[in-house]
């Protein structure tokens, strides 16, 4: 628990130093739908295998230049194996607050903290068990501008470092509206 609240702090310096930025990357108002397709992490699994097994919903509303609140949706749409153990991401849902920190004009950097509601399953010699938590996430990624109305991201993001364990490493398009 200490090290997820030392992992949240540092997460919250780190958006207040960029909030300190006057740069803009997108005007205020602007709302983008997107889609991910993610890497999932459980417990103590690490990134050493690719292995593609949920994807992400997103919906963000830029309230201020710069800082938005999003909402996201994720779940498995296969299982993933780690020390003989198979898991899946039957749901999450969150809400966060991102800033953006614009390095160029078609490439940003991103900061998000949030709650997340987060439904895991693991199934160990055929018993299946679930864990349900609302935690606090955090996460940091880059998008890189396609056009007038499209960005692609890449970002990782921890949902859940608690009973429940997940992370995500996310590639992404946004379509602006």
């Amino acid at each position: 628990m200490k090290k997820s609240i030392l992992n949240l702090v540092t997460a919250s310096a780190a958006l207040t130093l960029m909030a300190s930025s006057l740069q803009i990357q997108a005007k205020e108002g602007d709302m983008f739908a997107g889609v991910m397709i993610n890497h999932g992490m459980y417990e103590n699994d690490g990134a050493d295998e690719l292995a593609l097994s949920a994807f992400t919903l997103r919906y963000n509303y830029e309230f201020l230049d710069n800082q938005m609140f999003e909402t996201r949706f994720s779940q498995s749409f296969a299982d993933h194996t780690s020390n003989e153990v198979d898991y899946k991401l039957n749901s999450l849902f969150g809400v966060y607050y991102s800033y953006n920190y614009e390095l160029t004009k078609s490439i940003a950097v991103y900061g998000l903290v949030g709650l997340s509601q987060i439904e895991v399953q693991k199934t160990v010699y055929d018993i299946a068990m679930e864990d349900d938590e609302v935690l606090p996430s955090y996460g940091a990624g880059f998008t890189f501008k396609l056009g007038k109305d499209a960005n692609l991201n890449i970002e990782g993001v921890m949902y859940g470092d608690d009973d429940v364990k997940y992370a995500a490493a996310g590639l992404g398009l946004e379509l602006f509206f």
